[in-house]
């Protein structure tokens, strides 16, 4: 039996679609485990199993796997996500059904769920910038963004404040904000102990800050989209009542099929929006809205400075065998070398002076004095040249190589080798003179055993 936090279930009682009762019981259930499956990686797997209805790629698992022990999670073929959360990813698809050229900012975006789910979405011309304040967590964040393979999403670390310095930059911000976390409490028990009114009301005040801290950083048209695991009234639909109050933003309605039990909400102060409650939808605590900032007479934007083109045409030709196509620029960073779609090098040079990137494009390693030297980043590159060798490990040799000890095979030739397991990258090896070396980051060592 749930012990629930004082006052808790009386400040959400009157709430749209509450009933106490069945909460209750909801939480006396075990929560369903759900991934959602890489749109490249992910082809073929979990065949026999639910899918989730708002999400073509999110599936439900009939029970939690190990998934440390899986090769194939940390080859990035799949995200474990609640699947509440995943709403984001539909909502975002539903706003923005042409999706070319895009600049997308998801603010509060450890450990990386909702943001892998952007990346997935958007076609290679947009670009995703994924930001968290907390470094450790931004940590995270970076090693799913890295593992999840695309050019287009870059990850900062940065107060929102840093932003207010990109006016008019994104079409869409994306704010899972943090709050008090009542929406995982089924999931998580132990957050009850940390529920209060007052941490409520702290939350709702961040997340006010938030956005508006962020706010100017939004084109004119451009879409807020906002949500939180809370059930709390006070950090969902009061915060956007008087945000929308204060800035003239407009609500956006967005309408989620009636069968996947989500409940609409409107307030009296205009917020659209919806809620989720485990009793009635298959996931956890979650809340969603959006609205849109309005289109009026302002300061045009200011345009970053132009800045000559960082591309080294001579470390290209040694790194440019590894990546499919053509129309790159390869930028020298320190004893690395990152390697930008042309087109966004104008967007890396403007965001460089503002915020913290931690990734931006791919981080394609180092020359050496024979050969090329590759990082880790580009073996989990979608862009990754298909050329590159590579040599298939069982399942027993992909855990050892996760382990960074010699996988125990017979390598089909000498040199940098791809590590794969069935058919997803893992990371780089190199064969020599009768052994193998693994170069596999410490950091992503796996520590359990089967």
């Amino acid at each position: 039996m749930n012990k629930w936090p004082d006052g808790f279930l009386q400040s959400i009682d009157g709430l749209p679609g509450f009933d106490e009762d069945s909460f209750r019981k909801a939480h006396e259930v075990v929560p369903p485990v759900s991934v959602r499956l890489h749109p490249l990686r992910g082809a073929g797997l979990f065949p026999d199993v639910p899918v989730i209805p708002w999400e073509p790629q999110g599936r439900y698992l009939p029970q939690r796997p190990v998934f440390a022990l899986d090769p194939l999670w940390h080859a990035g073929a799949y995200y474990v996500q609640e699947a509440s959360s995943m709403l984001a990813g539909w909502a975002f698809d539903a706003l923005f059904p042409q999706k070319a050229g895009l600049r997308v900012l998801d603010l509060c975006a450890a450990p990386g769920g909702k943001s892998t789910h952007l990346a997935a979405l958007l076609p290679p011309d947009s670009l995703l910038v994924s930001n968290e304040v907390i470094r450790t967590r931004a940590g995270i964040l970076t090693e799913n963004a890295t593992r999840w393979g695309y050019a287009n999403h870059w990850v900062s670390s940065n107060d929102p404040t840093a932003f207010a310095r990109l006016p008019q930059f994104f079409d869409c911000l994306v704010i899972d904000a943090p709050c008090s976390g009542s929406g995982l409490f089924r999931k998580d028990p132990d957050a009850m102990t940390e529920w209060s009114p007052e941490a409520v009301q702290l939350c709702a005040q961040r997340q006010q800050r938030i956005l508006h801290d962020a706010w100017p950083a939004l084109k004119p048209g451009g879409i807020v989209i906002y949500a939180t695991c809370s059930y709390s009234f006070e950090e969902d639909e009061a915060v956007v009542d008087s945000f929308c109050t204060e800035t003239g933003a407009e609500p956006v309605l967005l309408t989620p099929e009636t069968s996947w039990g989500a409940v609409p909400v409107q307030t009296t102060g205009g917020v659209l929006g919806f809620r989720c409650y485990p009793d009635q939808v298959r996931g956890e605590g979650f809340f969603l809205a959006a609205f849109r900032k309005p289109v009026t007479p302002t300061e045009p934007a200011r345009k970053g400075k132009k800045s000559s083109s960082a591309h080294d045409a001579t470390l290209w030709n040694k790194a440019s065998h590894l990546l499919s196509g053509s129309d790159w620029v390869c930028i020298p960073d320190g004893k690395n070398a990152r390697a930008l779609p042309a087109f966004l090098e104008a967007d890396w040079q403007q965001l460089k002076h503002v915020v913290y990137l931690r990734r931006a494009g791919i981080e394609v390693g180092m020359p050496g004095a024979k050969e090329w030297i590759p990082d880790h980043a580009l073996a989990a590159a979608v862009d990754l040249n298909p050329s590159v060798p590579a040599v298939a490990l069982s399942l027993e040799a992909a855990h050892r190589y996760l382990r960074c000890e010699d996988p125990g095979i017979d390598p089909p030739q000498q040199g940098w080798l791809l590590a794969t397991y069935e058919g997803r990258p893992l990371g780089w090896m190199k064969a020599v003179k009768g052994r193998i070396n693994n170069y596999l980051p410490r950091h992503l060592r796996l520590r359990l055993r089967g």
